[in-house]
């Protein structure tokens, strides 16, 4: 089972409350032509932790989220009783066929969601984030059975930061947290270019999921070579920019 978000969800301004109830109804089954459930904030916190043992403030934290996605229209009750509720949740609802998704595991959010001495909201917020731009695909792995290709981001740290509403330095913490949980893999080998306009840049990191690991060791090498070359420049040793004008294959 996977949750599947709509990317619409990531690019509004929503908390990162917000953001974890939307994973944590997405773990319901559900699709067009019957888009009422029941849900409540125990389910929500088991979609989450895995446990319905949780303190009132995460309760609390839970309920602004959910409230939040009420107020902004991607949800609407249609009973509530006590903690409770039955919900249309049309505007949420995606068919993998046909629509855009970003998707997650929810065993990566439980983990999540059940380490100390971190905030737990604004780092799964991060990760959803980070997998959204998880769409450069390094094709698909003929070693071992895969029904997907291998996808990753390339994007500089700097702009990571600016799409989770955060600081440079926080998202280096939270990338810290992720690959000692296993979560995700950062491919830190780089290659020193320029741009079309003459200006030195190094490629970013290689962000990838960490059941990827292996698959990512072996194409991106391949990757940052065949991005090196295809731009218009590219560094020698000797420090002079020279033209290129052959493009590598994969």
């Amino acid at each position: 089972m996977k949750i599947f978000l709509k990317p619409e969800l990531i690019k509004t301004n929503l908390s990162s409350q917000a953001i974890a109830i939307s994973c944590a109804l997405r773990y319901s089954f559900c699709d067009n032509e019957n888009p009422i459930i029941y849900t409540s904030v125990d389910y929500w916190a088991f979609a989450l932790t895995g446990s319905i043992n949780y303190l009132t403030r995460f309760k609390e934290a839970l309920l602004f989220g959910f409230n939040e996605l009420v107020e902004n229209g991607y949800v609407k009750i249609i009973k509530k009783k006590k903690d409770s509720y039955i919900l249309d949740y049309s505007p949420m609802i995606i068919n993998p066929s046909d629509d855009k998704y970003v998707l997650i595991d929810p065993q990566d959010v439980r983990t999540i969601f059940n380490l100390e001495g971190v905030k737990i909201f604004q780092l799964l917020k991060y990760f959803v984030v980070l997998s959204s731009t998880m769409t450069v695909s390094l094709g698909m792995p003929t070693d071992r059975y895969c029904e997907r290709p291998v996808l990753v981001s390339n994007l500089a740290g700097t702009y990571l930061a600016k799409l989770s509403d955060t600081s440079y330095q926080t998202i280096l913490s939270y990338n810290r947290i992720l690959e000692e949980s296993n979560i995700i893999y950062v491919y830190r080998q780089r290659v020193r270019s320029v741009t079309k306009e003459g200006t030195p840049y190094t490629t970013p990191n290689i962000y990838g999921r960490y059941a990827d690991k292996e698959w990512i060791d072996v194409k991106a090498p391949k990757f940052l070579n065949k991005k090196r070359h295809n731009d218009v420049y590219t560094y020698k040793n000797s420090g002079d920019i020279h033209r290129k004008t052959e493009n590598l294959p994969m």
